[in-house]
């Protein structure tokens, strides 16, 4: 049970590694190891040198810039409620936004208090506790697989979200390529417990959205 045979696309074959142990017999077996990890600094660092350090690393680096193009503008709300405003301002404008939450409850409490003032917006909530779909009077659970399906291969206008509220269970690989719905991407965080390299990674989780001001 220790290594997990999964299909990666198609026929291609990726190992998960659930054991320290067993990663060390591979990588005490290898001759290069190539890392592709945003957070391989400290990986190597940590772990990696201690367990094989006659052996060279390579980091396999992206070009890509995310927002490449785009400004990246900083918005301060003095509570609760002035950020769930700024929120709905471009829903009440008629627009679709994607919101990252550094933190669960806030994305729980301020996707029902979005779905209060603005009862006719479709708003789809996904974290690590599962998924829900408000909408009117209705709320539809979902599993994370479900929703995450939805998300990335919906193109039918009529069921994609007018805002779509997210922690980082929508990660690293987990990106949305739908094009022409969503308009802003926003972040909200909490100061005390922001996670910067969460918040960059998963604020990029919408590849394509409309406006140039995020």
């Amino acid at each position: 049970e220790t290594l997990k045979t999964i299909a990666v696309k198609g026929q291609e074959k990726a190992l998960i590694i659930k054991s320290w142990h067993v990663l060390r017999s591979l990588i005490a077996a290898a001759q290069r190891v190539f890392l592709t990890s945003a957070d391989a600094g400290r990986l190597v660092d940590t772990h990696f040198r201690a367990m094989a350090p006659h052996l060279p690393f390579y980091w396999m680096k992206s070009m890509h810039k995310p927002f490449d193009g785009h400004v990246l503008k900083q918005v301060h709300a003095a509570d609760e409620i002035g950020a769930i405003n700024q929120l709905a301002l471009p829903l009440q404008q008629g627009k679709h936004i994607g919101v990252l939450f550094t933190e669960k409850g806030n994305c729980k409490d301020f996707a029902k208090q979005l779905h209060t003032m603005l009862p006719d917006k479709r708003v789809w909530v996904l974290t690590g506790d599962g998924a829900v779909e408000y909408y009117q009077a209705m709320l539809n659970p979902y599993s994370k697989i479900d929703m995450l399906a939805k998300i990335r291969a919906t193109e039918d206008d009529a069921v994609k979200p007018d805002v779509l509220c997210y922690t980082s269970t929508i990660g690293e690989g987990s990106s949305i390529n739908v094009r022409g719905w969503y308009h802003r991407q926003y972040v909200v965080a909490n100061v005390r417990t922001l996670d910067e390299q969460q918040a960059a990674q998963g604020g990029h989780r919408i590849r394509h959205p409309i406006e140039t001001e995020l």
